[in-house]
């Protein structure tokens, strides 16, 4: 049982790279199938006896940072999006109500413009 415990974690291992891989090129089918492919290997693994061994330690902890590098990774894709939206959602210049002070619409920058 040890033995396809590591199996299995080398498998996660891997499909974590194979993640960030699909991610940087932007693959989104790759990433469903990664997703549902971790997503089984994750419940398999929870069904096995753990033993504790150095080896897997080492293992573990390696898997943890490719989690934690695909998370940033992550993170900072949806950041960069939100400040993307943010700009174009933004207004332009101030807009006035009939009172004369600033209106609280925001404006729509044209997003297919084809003016930078």
């Amino acid at each position: 049982m040890g033995c396809e415990l590591n199996h299995n974690l080398e498998k996660l291992k891997v499909l974590l790279q194979r993640e960030r891989d699909c991610a940087i090129r932007l693959d989104m089918e790759g990433l469903k199938q990664v997703l549902q492919e971790k997503t089984s290997l994750l419940t398999h693994i929870a069904k096995l006896p753990v033993e504790d061994s150095p080896q897997r330690h080492e293992l573990l902890a390696q898997i943890a940072h490719e989690n934690r590098r695909n998370a940033r990774l992550f993170e900072v894709a949806g950041a960069r999006v939100r400040r993307c939206l943010s700009f174009y959602f933004k207004p332009r210049y101030p807009q006035y109500g009939s009172d004369g002070h600033v209106s609280p619409k925001a404006g729509l920058r044209p997003l297919l413009s084809g003016r930078v």
